[in-house]
């Protein structure tokens, strides 16, 4: 028997934080402080009641809204947050398979950093959005524009068929599988790393890895090293890493965000609000103290300024 579905519950809370956003963006100017107090300090789950509820009761997008009136990277950030997560990872990578430049290259660390350490599930309402926002299977976009192992990276990636029950508990045949495809062999079977990486449980894999180091003393990180290059080497190694240490693997790509001459923005963006979910971020948070001696607020507050540095802030703040 099936029920038809509820509508959303609107608490008088909700409907005053619409009421806050609406009045924040009217008349000259934008207060951009509500902006961050009543969408960066709320989890994603609050933060799309309130879309949902300003659309209802203005009748367009909250996202349309913030657009006309936010701008620079605060704004994209504000922006990203009414998107909701699946929509920005999709736009994300329809921009990142077509550059829009002639003859540029897609942007391969971009497609790497977004679709590593997915789910199933995950990966699936990926590739349903991006099906409905662009009319062709993500798929087909990947493998029109990127080549080799590269290519095959992803196809199996977004099979989505990872074995995330690990009925497949042979670690040991694994291990052989392994060794046989890159140093046991002249040459690599770049095929059987991408298999297995990307498809058994991540249980298994840890133990995979751990096992692979203690016969043959190289860890697998060393391994892919030497047996890859590219683009496809740096895939596989941020799903090992993923998948050994998911909260220091985080912690390293926000560091490397901020690291150096200048600040990626866009990058650290797309990373606090992706790993925002407090039982991720808290233990993200320690673990990059634990590597880089330092909290990842202070280092943010000195690589950022402005709305942008108080929304991000307010954002690992709320975890």
């Amino acid at each position: 028997m099936t029920t038809a579905a509820q509508p959303m519950k609107v608490t008088e809370e909700t409907v005053k934080a619409v009421e806050g956003l609406h009045k924040a963006m009217k008349g000259l100017g934008t207060d951009d402080k509500a902006l961050i107090n009543l969408l960066c300090a709320r989890s994603a789950a609050d933060v799309a009641q309130l879309v949902h509820s300003y659309k209802a009761h203005y009748g367009k997008p909250l996202e349309e809204d913030l657009k006309k009136e936010v701008s620079g990277n605060f704004g994209k950030l504000i922006s990203r947050l009414a998107m909701g997560q699946v929509q920005a990872d999709v736009v994300d990578l329809h921009d990142a398979l077509y550059p829009g430049k002639a003859g540029a290259e897609p942007k391969h660390d971009e497609l790497i950093e977004i679709l590593t350490g997915r789910t199933n599930a995950e990966l699936k309402a990926i590739k349903e959005a991006y099906q409905t926002t662009y009319d062709i299977p993500l798929i087909d976009a990947v493998k029109t524009n990127l080549k080799g192992d590269f290519q095959q990276f992803f196809v199996v990636l977004l099979a989505a068929a990872r074995d995330e029950a690990n009925h497949n508990s042979n670690v040991n045949a694994d291990i052989d599988a392994l060794f046989k495809a890159g140093t046991g062999k002249f040459g690599t079977d770049e095929d059987t790393f991408i298999s297995i990486i990307n498809n058994r449980g991540v249980s298994h894999l840890q133990k995979v890895f751990e096992a692979y180091e203690a016969r043959y003393k190289m860890p697998i990180d060393k391994v892919i090293k030497k047996e890859f290059n590219g683009p496809i080497e740096t895939a596989l190694l941020q799903q090992v890493r993923l998948i050994q240490d998911r909260a220091g693997a985080v912690a390293r790509q926000l560091e490397d965000s901020m690291a150096g001459i200048g600040t990626r923005e866009d990058q650290l963006t797309r990373l606090v609000v992706r790993y925002r979910d407090p039982a991720v971020m808290n233990v993200v948070e320690a673990a990059y103290e634990k590597e880089y001696k330092k909290s990842l607020i202070k280092r943010i507050e000195g690589e950022t300024s402005g709305h942008y540095k108080q929304a991000l802030v307010a954002i690992i703040r709320q975890a």
